[in-house]
């Protein structure tokens, strides 16, 4: 499946009053992705968001969706997004199909077919005709995405859409963007601060601190490029004997630390460039007399670690959102 950009930010300022909130922001989204959106309290995700889908006034800049200017064609370029901000409304005594009845009934060229082919896409075949009074939270924003979908808009974009979910919710919200991203091509754009989530949810992420754009990466390589140490378990006879050997070895080097998981188990904390002595280490080891039964690379830092490290420094500890 072929990629288009179809979603351009140049230059987006937007102050309220004196208090400057989103400060030259520039990104580009593509088709078939989903598109991470990052940041810690008060970044400015939510006023980003809002202004894309037109729920602000843009102070300074552009945001161009499929090529239509929002602020020059506001309706050729809203006909290509969906999305849901804060809680999907819906009409509670009415059932879920009704309900997308009534949407569709706004939207131009929605069928009876395509309703239900968004029924079907979100897992509420077998609910679709009950009252929306009974549903789960999670049944409300699959069917908030189904509505969001109708009019098979060419950007998606959800302010925390598993807020509250349960983790088969999440895991299944999970599912239902993946397969809107990769199989019909739509791009979504998620706001999350479930880190965990998110890093299972996108293929690519941007972060946000204080109104500016840091960093614009895949998963993977913002998690390798941001993670500055790697982490090595020991399985020995003689925990202590190693612990001492190891910070005796670099008795310098407070980037390097030895923690005890349990009675035969050893964390060995070394920065990147030290990763060259581990021959060197193992070796120490064994002239040491401590038995060595095993050595293995501890799973790669995580999403969450590569957030915090880049906006710690600006935000006073990287408090997640």
């Amino acid at each position: 499946m072929s990629t288009e950009t179809v979603l351009t930010i140049e230059h987006l300022n937007k102050s309220f009053g004196k208090k400057h909130i989103i400060k030259d922001l520039s990104m580009e989204l593509n088709s078939g992705e989903v598109y991470g959106f990052l940041g810690p309290n008060g970044a400015g995700k939510t006023t980003t968001i809002k202004m894309i889908v037109g729920l602000l006034r843009i102070d300074s800049g552009s945001i161009k969706i499929c090529g239509k200017d929002l602020l020059k064609n506001y309706e050729e370029a809203m006909g290509n997004i969906g999305g849901i901000v804060e809680n999907p409304e819906m009409y509670k005594y009415l059932t879920g199909r009704q309900n997308l009845r009534q949407y569709a009934r706004m939207r131009k060229g929605v069928t009876q077919k395509r309703i239900e082919e968004v029924i079907e896409l979100v897992g509420l075949s077998n609910w679709a005709d009950k009252k929306i009074s009974k549903y789960s939270l999670g049944m409300r924003q699959r069917l908030g995405i189904a509505q969001a979908i109708l009019h098979r808009p060419k950007i998606l974009i959800l302010d925390e859409p598993t807020n509250g979910l349960d983790p088969a919710g999440i895991k299944q919200m999970r599912g239902i963007l993946r397969k809107l991203a990769h199989e019909e091509g739509v791009c979504v754009m998620v706001s999350s601060h479930l880190m965990s989530e998110m890093e299972l949810m996108c293929d690519r992420v941007a972060i946000i601190s204080k109104g500016e754009l840091i960093e614009v990466q895949t998963i993977e390589n913002l998690v390798n490029e941001n993670s500055s140490t790697q982490q090595y378990i020991y399985q020995v006879n003689d925990v202590e004997a190693l612990k001492k050997l190891l910070l005796d070895m670099y008795k310098d080097n407070e980037g390097v630390k030895a923690e005890q998981e349990d009675e035969r188990t050893l964390v060995l904390t070394i920065p990147n460039e030290l990763e060259k002595d581990l021959p060197k280490i193992n070796k120490a080891v064994i002239e040491a007399g401590i038995e060595l039964t095993t050595v293995s690379h501890k799973a790669a830092a995580k999403l969450e670690d590569a957030f915090i490290e880049l906006t710690s420094d600006e935000q006073g500890g990287g408090q997640i959102a």
